[in-house]
């Protein structure tokens, strides 16, 4: 009973986990906003002027990069993690 009620759980926040990050994605989008940078001066209702958007948009791919790197660092971990609390390693 336990495995089903914890099977529910996890769904129901991977649930609201995806449909957050599936919005913020639209809102990304739909503003042009990728960057750090970027999301800071939209939220402060600023916009980046010409020179810096250029300066932005030429990092982006390099983010993306470092941003997967990243999480399969973050996944990895967390799986020996995972691993090593049950024991099955």
């Amino acid at each position: 009973m336990g495995k089903i009620i914890g099977g529910i759980l996890w769904l129901l926040i991977a649930a609201v986990t995806l449909y957050d990050a599936f919005r913020i994605e639209k809102y990304k989008k739909l503003y042009n906003i990728q960057t750090y940078q970027e999301i800071i001066a939209f939220m402060e209702g600023k916009c980046l002027d010409e020179i810096e958007q250029i300066s932005e948009q030429a990092k982006r791919p390099y983010q993306k990069i470092l941003l997967m790197l990243c999480s399969m660092a973050v996944s990895i971990i967390v799986t020996f993690i995972m691993l090593m609390l049950f024991k099955i390693f």
